[in-house]
């Protein structure tokens, strides 16, 4: 659902031309589909952040400015590394336009996901915590980032052709 809102404003916007080929290159790759089954606050910050797009390409900037605060606050906080440009990106090409309502927007998205973030996930883990808010300041803050464990193979390095040899057969 997110993956066609995005497409139908790269059309409105861009041309049918690239909304297809937009289309086509998520539709070969394999990794899209794989976690799209998965119930991952990944994949819930993905549709999120699909939709927020689309809003940005159709100049519905208050969208935009929930989509992504909501996406940011619950679910991902470095998405705000991403959404940065993006909000400057809007601001130069006058699809964004700071407003009252605008910054209303971002003022009640940024307490009512904080908030939803805290009531759901305390709940849970049955200790009160904003976990967006713990993991940034485990990783930004503390920079302690190492600890979590995860290193890059080599192995899936040189994987990486086999993977994405459909798409590469779109581009010659």
């Amino acid at each position: 659902m997110g993956l066609s809102a995005l497409a139908n404003a790269a059309r409105q916007h861009f041309g049918s031309s690239i909304g297809n080929r937009f289309l086509l290159i998520t539709a070969l790759q394999f990794h899209v589909m794989f976690y799209a089954s998965r119930c991952l606050p990944n994949t819930f910050a993905f549709v999120l952040v699909l939709h927020s797009l689309a809003a940005l390409l159709q100049g519905a900037d208050l969208r935009f400015i929930f989509l992504s605060g909501l996406a940011i606050l619950a679910f991902r906080a470095e998405l705000i590394l991403f959404y940065g440009p993006l909000l400057l990106f809007g601001l130069y090409f006058q699809l964004v336009k700071i407003r009252p309502a605008l910054i209303l927007a971002g003022l009640t998205t940024t307490f009512g996901a904080v908030c939803t973030s805290v009531f759901v996930d305390s709940f849970f883990w049955r200790r009160w915590l904003w976990p967006e808010g713990e993991v940034f300041y485990f990783n930004a803050i503390e920079n302690k980032s190492s600890q979590w464990g995860v290193s890059f193979s080599d192995l899936v390095f040189f994987g990486l052709d086999r993977k994405y040899q459909l798409t590469f057969c779109i581009f010659f």
